[in-house]
């Protein structure tokens, strides 16, 4: 009978524990339910810590519970949420913990639970305030979008001594537990990531909206590091420029708490992060700069650091760096926002470089309607006069038949010097429109310069009121020039320091050479020139009009036409002047020597905006060839006359004259028709002119075909 009560008492006994362990078991699951309930959108994490402490130390018997959090800018854990059971006695303090620093700090690292029994005989276990018999640490990981694991800290239960031990299913609903938290904070941190990332998207837009007004390269760079310091509050923004040239890159635009972030800096483009950034094309997160060899302690508070190429097509034109004053203090949203901004500034500074060269085109175009105007007024003006000469002396031969031999003989020649003046006007205006559409002859070769000098100044007629002298070196000064168009030059020069010099005196004509360059020097001590005046003499059909130079014949187009053959020549032509004390007009030839023998392969370009022509060097460059640039279509000839390169790139569109037009100017010359030319067009954008070319490179540029069609060029066989 004993027996038998034994048995029915261990019956009831197990009915009981297995009903208080269901009981338990529900609480715990309609615990975890309600917490669900609580975790689809918060965006305060900490009051649901706490109740969640609170719940765990309840359900699992456990006399403290907290919660850590990891501080990823250090990896320490630090106190975030906590309870105690008894809160009158004991006192729940503000522990941290390195990670792998006491069971915490291990299971942290490790991200494996951990349940202790006995934790002060555990490797590793840091004793706190209050006494601890029983311990489980369960870490608290979520989940990126990418399924990325992070970290977000640990959840500890702990009893007093003299309590029981915790059971296996205590970690596991523990475990279950932290896993119900996890989805709060993986929805915390997405909601935040959202809302951050809206709240960066609008500063992005308003900063490019404001940054999108400004029409100077400078002007955008220094707002957008303004704006960007301003409105994300980075301790360091800066945006450096390179220059391949020095191997390193200047910073133009800098904003920072610290006085080091100085515009006008620069930084190597080998052994730097932004060197990196720039040489790579491609961002550069250093999350901890102690860790990073190629950091350079330019700023003593950033601990970490950011740095975006800015491109311009495939070309990085800028380099946007940020600093941060914790370590890894950018995550990923934030690089992209950041780069986002990269690629607006980038945008945004090509649209500049684009305005400013449809500025200078709508100068030159309202330039050539100036010339318009002028030649109408000339034709209108100074054709007249010596029409009425020729008219009027003619009138009077007809008028008077039986005039006297002289008399005759008079008008005559008076008709002879007004067609002689109208013939000269004509010419010159016939060579400033051949000159502005590439038609104007040059025939380049190795010219003696001081046999020029010396051939055009035994040519002017004797005259005692202008003597004229000149100076040249003994040595032979050779130059790549047209010797006709020299001498033309040579001429008009001296012929103006004569004409303008109508009380008398000296004109001397010197002639120096250096390393590099032959100058030819004309001087005067003439009537001079107006400062005021200055920018007016090389600009066709503009004269000095004065009280001075009113009885003074002249057209407005010598200057013009001489400072254009000098520009076709590579050269240029200046003057210094004070009035009443005479001008000395001056003008600079490369010399032909060594280095213009023994050049690499040269490649000329041509294309008007700054970006295709880089682009086209860099490309030419790398292949082996020397590159020449030029902006227009006038130039672009003139250029290959006298330079002959080894092949000629064209722009489909050029100011002044199209690809078509300078192919068939080109292929005219005996000096140029065998040179290959590319456009940069697609074939059919040529039309009839399409057979003039050697090659066709589509735009958007593709690199590679440019690369590919040089190439054939090197390997060809130059014609000797």
């Amino acid at each position: 009978m004993l027996f038998t009560l034994a048995g029915h008492l261990a019956l009831a006994l197990q009915k009981t524990e297995s009903v208080a362990k269901t009981e338990r078991l529900a609480a715990q699951m309609a615990t975890l339910y309600d917490l669900g309930l609580e975790t689809t959108a918060l965006q305060d994490l900490r009051p649901l810590f706490a109740k969640a402490t609170e719940e765990v130390g309840r359900l699992t018997k456990a006399d403290h519970t907290s919660v850590l959090r990891l501080d990823p800018a250090d990896d320490v854990l630090r106190f975030f949420a906590a309870w105690t059971r008894d809160p009158a006695v004991e006192a729940y303090g503000q522990p941290e913990f390195a990670l792998g620093e006491g069971i915490a700090g291990q299971v942290a690292r490790d991200r494996v639970p951990a349940l202790v029994n006995d934790p002060e005989d555990r490797p590793g276990f840091v004793a706190l305030d209050n006494p601890i018999a029983r311990l489980i640490c369960v870490p608290l990981v979520h989940y990126e979008r990418d399924d990325t694991p992070n970290l977000f800290g640990v959840l500890n239960a702990s009893r007093k001594p003299g309590t029981p031990p915790f059971t296996s299913e205590d970690l596991e609903y523990l475990t279950r537990f932290a896993s119900q938290l996890s989805i709060a904070v993986a929805n915390s941190m997405a909601f935040a990531a959202e809302r951050e990332r809206s709240e960066q998207l609008a500063l992005v837009n308003t900063l490019i909206r404001e940054i999108a007004g400004n029409l100077s390269r400078e002007a955008i760079m220094k707002t957008s590091v303004r704006r960007i310091h301003e409105a994300f509050r980075y301790p360091v923004v800066c945006i450096g420029v390179p220059d391949p040239a020095s191997d390193s890159h200047l910073i133009v635009a800098a904003a920072s708490r610290e006085p080091r972030a100085q515009e006008g800096g620069t930084e190597p483009l080998r052994g730097g992060v932004s060197g990196r950034a720039i040489l790579e094309k491609r961002t550069i997160l250093v999350p901890d700069v102690a860790e990073d060899p190629d950091y350079l302690p330019l700023f003593p508070s950033t601990r970490s650091m950011v740095s975006i190429p800015i491109f311009s097509g495939e070309d990085v034109v800028a380099v946007l760096t940020v600093g941060s004053d914790v370590r890894r203090g950018f995550d990923r949203g934030q690089v992209i926002t950041l780069e986002t901004l990269a690629d607006g500034i980038g945008i945004i500074l090509r649209n500049a470089d684009l305005y400013q060269a449809l500025e200078r085109t709508n100068a030159k175009l309202v330039e050539l309607d100036r010339m318009k105007s002028e030649l109408v007024n000339i034709v209108a003006h100074d054709f007249r006069s010596p029409l009425a000469g020729v008219l009027g002396h003619a009138e009077l031969l007809e008028w008077k038949p039986d005039a006297s031999r002289d008399e005759r003989v008079e008008q005559a020649r008076a008709i002879i010097r007004a067609a002689t003046h109208m013939a000269s006007l004509v010419d010159k205006t016939l060579k400033t429109t051949r000159l502005e559409t590439g038609h104007f002859p040059f025939e380049f070769g190795v010219v003696e310069l001081g046999a020029v000098v010396r051939a055009v100044v035994s040519r002017l007629p004797d005259d005692p009121k202008h003597p004229v002298s000149f100076d040249t070196p003994d040595d032979p000064v050779p130059c790549w020039a047209d010797q006709d168009r020299m001498s033309e030059v040579v001429e008009n020069l001296v012929s103006n320091a004569i004409k303008y010099s109508p009380a008398g005196g000296p004109v001397r004509v010197e002639l120096k050479r250096d390393a590099e360059l032959a100058t030819l020097t004309m001087i005067d001590v003439g009537m001079g020139i107006d400062a005021k005046d200055m920018d007016r003499l090389f600009r066709p059909f503009s004269r000095v009009r004065n009280r001075r130079t009113a009885e003074i014949e002249g057209s407005g187009l010598g200057l013009y036409i001489c400072d254009r053959i000098v520009k076709a020549h590579g050269g240029r032509l200046w003057v210094e002047s004070r009035p009443g004390q005479g001008s000395a007009f001056s003008f600079a030839l490369p010399l032909f020597g060594v280095a213009a023998q023994t050049r690499a392969p040269l490649v000329l370009v041509a294309a008007g905006d700054e970006w295709t022509r880089r682009e086209v060097k860099r490309v030419a460059e790398s292949r082996g060839y020397a590159t020449h640039e030029v902006s227009d279509g006038v130039e672009a000839v003139e250029a290959a006359m006298r330079l002959v390169p080894a092949a000629v790139v064209l722009d489909r569109i050029l100011p002044r004259l199209g690809a078509g037009e300078v192919a068939e100017r080109l292929k005219e010359n005996a000096a140029t028709e065998s040179v290959p030319l590319f456009a940069l067009a697609a074939q059919a954008d040529l039309g009839e002119r399409s057979h003039l070319f050697a090659g066709y490179v589509p735009k958007p540029l593709d690199l590679n075909r440019l690369s590919e069609a040089l190439e054939g060029v090197l390997r060809a066989p130059r014609a000797s």
